[in-house]
């Protein structure tokens, strides 16, 4: 009977314990709106925006909120000519702060062009991590140039 009543309490605490360690994932998408007619190193900060970024706010003050494991999904689009022309996420690099994919540097590949995805590893609230993200931007077959955007990360807490 001791055996027993060991041995459901163990079950019982195992399924308390994943229940509360096994969060459902979150995605959180960064969506960047690039002008692909004007996009020039000199315009980067009027003619690229991050959804919800507001007005005043640069590129570079743009901070996501992010939670560990949660899959984070760069992309971005042409806003002067969806049609024609595209932008693809190549790149993002850590340049300062919190580590929080746990490797310095994620890339699109063959199953996703133009899109990045990272899981995120580990962070404690509060912490911020710098990147770059590099774009290459296309004015229908002709690359137009390949640009860097410097937001931030910050985990929730």
């Amino acid at each position: 009977m001791k055996t027993q009543s060991l041995l459901l309490f163990l079950v019982a605490s195992s399924f308390a314990f994943f229940g509360y360690t096994s969060k459902p994932l979150n995605t959180v998408t960064i969506t960047l709106n690039v002008d692909t007619r004007e996009i020039s190193e000199e315009n980067l900060e009027r003619t690229c925006r991050f959804e919800g970024q507001e007005p005043e706010m640069s590129t570079r003050d743009f901070m996501t909120l992010v939670g560990v494991r949660d899959i984070v999904v760069w992309d971005a689009v042409s806003i002067s000519d969806p049609e024609n022309d595209k932008v693809e996420v190549t790149l993002i690099e850590r340049n300062d702060g919190a580590d929080l994919f746990g490797k310095e540097r994620l890339r699109d590949d063959a199953q996703n062009r133009g899109v990045v995805v990272g899981s995120v590893l580990q962070g404690r609230p509060g912490e911020v991590q710098k990147y770059t993200m590099k774009i290459k931007v296309y004015n229908g077959a002709e690359v137009r140039g390949t640009y860097e955007i410097d937001p931030k990360l910050k985990v929730k807490g």
